[in-house]
């Protein structure tokens, strides 16, 4: 679709746009959907929009924390 003709909607982000601004291939947020990994998303017709209220709450799942060394420094 020509970026032009892109729809917009208010507090959503196109795939194509969200897979821009991660810096991911746009076949990795398909991939994630179809596993269930990725983050809330609305269907519009044939066009998936980002529900952009979600990407705080779903970056945090991602966080991962080391586990502290147990030596001594």
């Amino acid at each position: 679709m020509a970026e032009w003709k892109r729809k917009k909607i208010p507090g959503h982000t196109h795939e194509k746009d969200r897979a821009a601004e991660l810096g991911f291939a746009l076949d990795t947020l398909r991939k994630w959907r179809r596993q269930g990994k990725g983050q809330a998303y609305a269907v519009v017709g044939r066009e998936i929009f980002y529900i952009d209220a979600d990407e705080p709450r779903w970056l945090a799942s991602l966080k991962v924390t080391p586990p502290r060394s147990t030596k001594a420094a």
